[in-house]
């Protein structure tokens, strides 16, 4: 529970005034709560696994260089997922596939969550020489309580990243290609 109450600090340490502080210190609580509570310190816990089917719509590649670039999506459900390359991320040109997914299972213990969307980025295991951005745009609002998860394209070995929400969006620093899931109840 050490490092659960490390990042908890952290995210509320993070914002400037006192009332972002105590509700990103919840949001974080919240997110953090969807994992068993012996998650981060068992003495030896197996991978979270999630199962994933990618969808068969949505898919889009681009070839995108040292100049940057963007690549945009739409889910099946209407969620568009932007991934936002930098300049000089990559050395050259490199074609850049974006996967929606089209279901994720999985989630640890008691987690019910009404909403989980996700795309795989490819070549999975690519490494950006500066992060890029993966912004998830939801249709629909977007709870104060959102998840977000990284882990191999194929959803094995998923743990918990560090996301910035703004209004309806959710954005994610992208060091690598791989999959990426955003997790949130709903009132639907």
């Amino acid at each position: 529970m050490v490092v659960c109450t490390l990042a908890v600090s952290t995210v509320a340490s993070a914002c400037s005034s006192s009332s972002h502080a105590s509700k990103a210190k919840a949001a974080a609580q919240a997110a953090l709560a969807v994992l068993p509570s012996d998650y981060f310190t068992a003495a030896a816990h197996k991978p979270l696994d999630l199962v994933v089917v990618s969808a068969r719509k949505g898919v889009v590649t681009e070839s995108i260089g040292s100049a940057g670039g963007m690549l945009t999506t739409k889910g099946a459900d209407g969620t568009t997922f932007t991934l936002v390359v930098p300049p000089k991320a990559l050395p050259m040109d490199t074609p850049i596939t974006m996967t929606p997914y089209a279901r994720i299972e999985g989630l640890p213990g008691a987690a019910k969550t009404a909403r989980q969307i996700g795309v795989a980025l490819y070549p999975e295991g690519l490494q950006l020489a500066v992060p890029g951005t993966l912004t998830i745009a939801p249709r629909g609002p977007v709870p104060v309580t959102v998840a977000t998860l990284g882990s191999q394209a194929d959803g094995k070995d998923a743990g918990l990243v560090m996301h910035q929400r703004k209004g309806s969006t959710i954005s994610i620093s992208i060091p690598h290609f791989s999959g990426w899931v955003a997790t949130y109840p709903t009132d639907d």
